[in-house]
């Protein structure tokens, strides 16, 4: 008996990290993905209405979900459901921050405000975060090494930081860090999600 051949193409099979970065939404932000000029690893845009900044090293790296809910329509004649309706979406960003600053900590508490005061004569210099009630959003982006050697970018333009924050402060047991669960408030239909395959003929 011959065995069936499986079809498939091995560099489609990927491993890699993701390049992430956040941005705090302002009535001014209009948060876009860089310009397809942009290569992988490039610039993302620091300034002017659209301020990208790093979210810095992880434990894990960043884990995207999507979780659909449905409900089945069923009928008496069909042993199979005759439709299946979405009921919700959850898309989500997990990930742990390891460098403990207070940016890190603005964002995995859901927002704050950070004022930083100059050194002078008589007081020092220093920053400080007012933890909001409320929470602050975001627009969340990441770019990884698709199959074809060039980018893909993921661009979720609203999202809210819901993580539980336990940093631990021990001697030397480990670093402290912070768990985030940044999960997107926007329509499904306004995520972006673009891949470079070729580059151009000019």
């Amino acid at each position: 008996m011959v065995n069936a051949q499986p079809a498939y193409v091995r560099q489609n099979v990927l491993v890699g990290q993701a390049r992430m970065f956040v941005q705090k939404l302002l009535p001014t932000s209009v948060p876009a993905l860089p310009a397809d000029t942009v290569e992988l690893n490039g610039a993302w845009p620091s300034s002017g209405v659209n301020i990208w900044v790093p979210v810095g090293a992880t434990q894990e790296g960043l884990n995207f979900r999507f979780q659909r809910s449905t409900q089945d329509i069923t009928i008496e004649e069909q042993l199979t459901p005759v439709s299946v309706n979405t009921t919700g979406i959850d898309l989500s960003m997990d990930m742990i921050l390891s460098e403990d600053t207070l940016e890190t900590m603005q964002l995995a508490f859901g927002g704050g405000v950070i004022t930083t005061t100059a050194a002078g004569v008589g007081a020092i210099g220093k920053k400080e975060l007012v933890i909001g009630s409320d929470q602050d959003q975001y627009a969340f982006g990441f770019e990884v090494k698709n199959s074809f050697g060039f980018f893909r970018r993921v661009l979720v333009p609203t999202v809210v930081s819901v993580g539980q924050i336990e940093a631990l402060h021990r001697r030397a047991a480990d670093a402290r860090r912070y768990a985030i669960s940044l999960r997107a408030v926007c329509a499904p239909e306004e995520v972006q999600i673009v891949e470079k395959t070729a580059n151009s003929t000019s």
